[in-house]
C-alpha cells in the first residue's frame, strides 16, 4: 500500500469554490482502478489550511491516478 500526504493553504476568498471542487475529486478518485481512501482534511487552527490524504493499493496504480488527474484539470 502506498500513502501519501499533501498539505495546502487555501484562499479565503475562495475557500468556498476549492471546497466544492474537491468533494468532487474525492467522488472521482474514490472511483479510480486502485484507490483505497482518498480524503480531504480541515484544519482545527486553521480552516484553510487543507490535508489530503491518499492510499493506494501499488506505485502503479498512484502513478495512473497521477496521468488522470490531468485529465480531470484539462482545459481540452
Amino acid at each position: 500500500m502506498i500513502m501519501v500526504q499533501s498539505t495546502f493553504q487555501l484562499n479565503p476568498e475562495s475557500k468556498n469554490s476549492v471546497m466544492t471542487l474537491m468533494k468532487e475529486m474525492v467522488g472521482l478518485c474514490r472511483e479510480e482502478h486502485g484507490c483505497i481512501s482518498y480524503e480531504y482534511y480541515e484544519g482545527i487552527t486553521d480552516s484553510c489550511q487543507i490535508i489530503l490524504l491518499q492510499e493506494w493499493e501499488n506505485a502503479d496504480c498512484l502513478q495512473e491516478h497521477y496521468r488522470t488527474c490531468l485529465l480531470y484539470t484539462s482545459d481540452a
